[in-house]
């Protein structure tokens, strides 16, 4: 039920009932992955099933970041940045960055850069 909810939230449509299978089983996958992680402890988020709640993490990553390789840990960090008129908060403490103009609001960018 879960599943044909989201298909029809989100316009989903398959070629076959192969590719649908398929789909599903990822789906079912992925959604076993979010409830595990809401139901586990505390913590300041929880995850919800999106658009992207049929694709594995490796076709999400070839889609959506442009991914062609895995990044090495020994990944060199960005010059020029510095923590400057940086106050550390106390951990309970909650800002909503977006508010601060400090980032915008999340959007889906597609398939920026392709």
């Amino acid at each position: 039920a879960r599943y044909k909810k989201w298909m029809v939230q989100y316009g989903r449509k398959y070629k076959d009932d192969a590719e649908k299978a398929h789909r599903f089983q990822v789906f079912k996958a992925n959604a076993e992955f979010i409830d595990r992680s809401n139901s586990g402890g505390k913590k300041k988020y929880v995850l919800g099933t999106n658009q992207f709640a049929d694709l594995t993490t490796k076709e999400f990553a070839a889609l959506y970041t442009g991914l062609k390789k895995p990044v090495s840990s020994g990944a060199k960090k960005m010059p020029g940045f510095r923590y400057q008129n940086f106050t550390r908060l106390e951990d309970n403490v909650q800002v909503d960055w977006r508010q601060q103009g400090a980032v915008t609001p999340v959007k889906n960018q597609g398939q920026c850069g392709k």
